[in-house]
């Protein structure tokens, strides 16, 4: 150990470097260490995290308005569900006295707070924002807006409307898996702009299911509703690769051929197709060319 220590000493250049080395390794470990521990404490903290299911698809969960209104009632297995909805994907801009904001803001079912155990003050965590006239704000929301002052009772402008703030959540933090939000409003403000059943996106839908009960026999169970709610038909799109720069009746003729050739193609592959669309610009002539040569 003597001699490596006295080799350094005579060596700066060759120590230097690998004092950066080791340094540049252990802080790569802190970052990967930092992150991986983010990343599997996600949720976790929840009591019911182990219990609640996102209603969804294998990539996205956005589903419609009235999904647990309409389905959940005949399906035995689903005990307790909620709802989070986004009101406006960029933020909206609320007024408190004559200051603006631009503000994150979701709308929450009245029951949020049963089935995720986030810090309320200032109203009662049982039956929130019962009234679309009522709001809640982020606790760092309520510093930034009112620089330590108890917003609670104060009214806030937004959606051209005057609203009564009645309480201050506790933020979402990295290890929750929701977005950051600012400002939170009844669900009864959803429903009066969006299709309950037509409009696929924004609502988050939540539930807990009854002891024994099987996740999968509960997916199934949705998809036949949601089959039986909708009339479904088969539709394919056709697109011919072509050059749109070259023109003429020959070229014009070739790329019809094509695309009745792939169609047919489609046929053959699968025949139970009610609707054939072909990409409006699937035969291009240049307006401008022919006009001019009059």
């Amino acid at each position: 150990m003597k001699s490596y220590l006295r080799f350094l000493s005579r060596n700066k250049l060759y120590a230097a470097i690998e004092v950066m080395g080791l340094s540049l390794a252990l802080g790569f470990i802190i970052i990967l260490a930092s992150y991986a521990k983010t990343e599997f404490s996600v949720g976790t903290k929840q009591p019911l995290s182990k219990e609640i299911y996102i209603i969804g698809t294998s990539d996205f969960f956005g589903m419609t308005l009235g999904t647990a209104e309409e389905f959940f009632p005949s399906i035995p297995e689903i005990k307790s569900w909620t709802r989070m909805s986004e009101v406006e994907g960029d933020g909206i801009y609320v007024t408190i006295g004559e200051d603006y904001y631009h503000v994150t803001s979701v709308a929450l079912d009245t029951n949020f707070l049963k089935l995720f155990d986030y810090n309320l003050t200032g109203c009662s965590r049982d039956r929130i924002l019962d009234s679309d006239d009522e709001v809640i704000i982020s606790e760092s929301f309520a510093k930034k807006a009112f620089a330590g002052e108890n917003p609670v009772g104060r009214t806030i402008e937004c959606g051209g409307k005057s609203r009564t703030i009645v309480g201050v959540l506790q933020d979402f933090g990295p290890s929750d898996v929701f977005k950051p939000a600012d400002v939170f409003m009844s669900m009864e403000l959803v429903n009066g702009y969006v299709q309950k059943m037509d409009q696929f996106g924004s609502v988050h839908t939540f539930v807990t299911l009854n002891e024994g009960a099987n996740p999968d026999d509960v997916a199934t169970k949705l998809l036949d509703k949601y089959c039986d709610n909708h009339d479904y038909v088969n539709v394919v799109a056709v697109q011919n690769n072509e050059d749109p720069w070259k023109n003429g009746l020959i070229e014009y003729s070739k790329n019809i051929r094509n695309l009745k050739n792939l169609t047919e193609e489609t046929f053959d592959f699968y025949n139970q197709i009610d609707f054939v669309i072909w990409p409006e610009t699937a035969v291009v002539p240049p307006i401008l060319t022919y006009y001019q040569g009059g």
